[in-house]
């Protein structure tokens, strides 16, 4: 599991290369899908059996009950999943709301965003490490439908060699070109005069475009962490407004 105990499973190397090639089988990033699915993994896990546990509740305490998007991401799963019983995250939140009217307590880290840190790292270096081992992995991607989205591509390239580094940016540059002549090729048949349909990819272009430039939803910290971004000054105007 995710790392809520004070245990370490460790997976063999080609079991993570098909996992990492599984995840490559679907439309998206596959290191985002995976650690997405860490993470909907954890939060089940706490809810069926983890609730009255000392050490989670200590872990949950320390963020008053998850960060913002993690916090969510469990009113989503308890929403969308009927056999999950309600008594959990009312437990949860009781001691989360008793925790902040008691102790006023600074709020600290999500641990769920510190795993996620831990795993994207993990995840990234493993699948270097199954590139270098296998470099058909890299053919595997380039006739995937997948896309690593910039932050990890970025972190991958850091972690290959400089040949298989080059083989990726070439492959990774084809995916993007696609996904430019698809947007093109979009755009061009809302023009009236164009008979053709657009195609499911060329439909979806857009989305391919924020999953490159932004990755999936996964916990947003991972992106911000260590960072402070500078104060700018306020205007007063427009909600939303540049």
């Amino acid at each position: 599991m995710f790392g809520l105990k004070k245990h370490h499973v460790k997976k063999e190397k080609h079991a993570i290369c098909y996992e990492i090639l599984d995840a490559m089988k679907k439309t998206g990033c596959p290191i985002c899908n995976i650690l997405r699915s860490l993470e909907e993994e954890t939060i089940k896990y706490m809810l069926y059996g983890q609730v009255n546990d000392p050490a989670v509740r200590r872990k949950l305490r320390e963020s008053l009950g998850l960060c913002p998007y993690h916090a969510w991401l469990l009113a989503d799963i308890v929403r969308g999943n009927p056999e999950i019983d309600l008594l959990g995250p009312s437990i949860i939140y009781e001691d989360m709301l008793r925790t902040y009217l008691e102790e006023k307590k600074d709020v600290g880290e999500c641990f769920l965003c510190s795993k996620t840190r831990e795993f994207e790292k993990i995840y990234v270096e493993e699948m270097a490490s199954c590139i270098s081992i296998d470099e058909n992995m890299l053919e595997e991607y380039r006739k995937s439908r997948s896309i690593l989205c910039r932050r990890h591509y970025e972190m991958l390239l850091e972690n290959l060699d400089e040949r298989l580094a080059e083989k990726l940016k070439t492959i990774q540059r084809e995916k993007l070109d696609r996904i430019m002549h698809n947007l093109a090729e979009y755009i061009r048949k809302q023009d009236y005069r164009v008979k053709e349909q657009p195609t499911y990819d060329e439909a979806r272009a857009w989305l391919d475009a924020i999953i490159f430039l932004k990755g999936e939803r996964v916990s947003t910290n991972i992106y911000n962490y260590g960072k402070t971004p500078p104060r700018k000054r306020q205007r007063r105007g427009r909600l939303f407004s540049l």
